[in-house]
């Protein structure tokens, strides 16, 4: 069997207050679950590092379910900081997790030395720019740093996953 290059996958995806439906609601769990399917099927493909850009929501989500991931595949995480201090705008429990992940990343790398209005958007094209692919959780939204990612993605001729919020249900819900 041929083996497969190893890829680095940009992440990226709305925060809490942008999700189709209730963040912290019954579908969270099948979101959990089918963010860590749809991450083992990119690793199993070739994607040995993951880019997440720390916000709270979807790039934390992709962080934690790297470091769950590390348990069954030789895989890394990147964190991409568009700013020091970006936590202190995290309520108490966001600021918490992102430390502990943080503590567990493979490499750090700030992007931009302090906040400006554009510091989102400069840290999501290093993301772009520093890797083969984008995986986009998407809410439907054409506007916003998630579109804006794809967009400009699209633009570097990148490989793109998407993975479609809308259409994740808690399969109790489902009929």
């Amino acid at each position: 069997m041929e083996k497969l290059s190893p890829l680095v996958c940009a992440c990226t995806g709305p925060r809490p207050s942008n999700f189709p439906w209730d963040y912290g609601g019954v579908n969270y769990g099948a979101y959990r679950r089918e963010l860590k399917d749809k991450m083992a099927e990119l690793i199993l493909s070739g994607v040995s590092c993951f880019i997440s850009g720390m916000a709270m929501g979807v790039d934390m989500d992709i962080a934690e379910t790297v470091l769950e991931l590390k348990d069954d595949f030789d895989v890394s995480l990147m964190c991409a900081i568009p700013f020091p201090d970006q936590e202190k705008r995290f309520p108490y429990t966001g600021k918490m997790k992102y430390e502990r992940i943080l503590a567990a990343a493979d490499k750090i790398v700030v992007v931009s030395d302090r906040y400006t209005p554009q510091c989102y958007f400069t840290r999501n094209r290093y993301m772009v720019d520093s890797s083969d692919m984008l995986f986009a959780l998407w809410n439907g939204e054409q506007s916003g740093g998630t579109a804006y990612t794809i967009k400009y993605a699209m633009s570097r001729n990148k490989r793109i996953e998407m993975l479609d919020l809308r259409y994740i249900q808690n399969a109790e819900t489902d009929f």
